[in-house]
């Protein structure tokens, strides 16, 4: 049996998907699933769009945050140290390089 995380311990992270591509399209789909998978434990501090363009800030435990794919995730001042992802994801802001 997996090893559960502390219950208390939250990791914030950072969502950006722009849904102007099939792929952006495909990872909006995912996002919206991920967030009823997870409903009960994770929290949307923030969500923005405007038009195709969407970022979430959202708080939840470390396996659920892990499971945000890297080319959905960004750096914002929310996920920023010292409330890193997971693992850093090299500096990108909002899902660009």
């Amino acid at each position: 049996m997996a090893a559960m995380s502390d219950p208390g311990k939250l990791v914030r992270a950072s969502i950006f998907v722009a849904t102007v591509s099939e792929q952006g399209k495909a990872d909006d789909r995912w996002v919206q699933e991920w967030f009823a998978r997870w409903r009960d434990r994770v929290r949307i501090a923030s969500e923005s769009g405007s038009g195709p363009d969407w970022i979430w800030d959202v708080e939840g435990p470390p396996e659920a945050i892990a499971q945000i794919p890297e080319r959905i995730s960004c750096i914002t001042d929310w996920s920023k140290k010292p409330y890193p992802p997971i693992h850093e994801r090299k500096g990108r802001r909002h899902g660009r390089r």
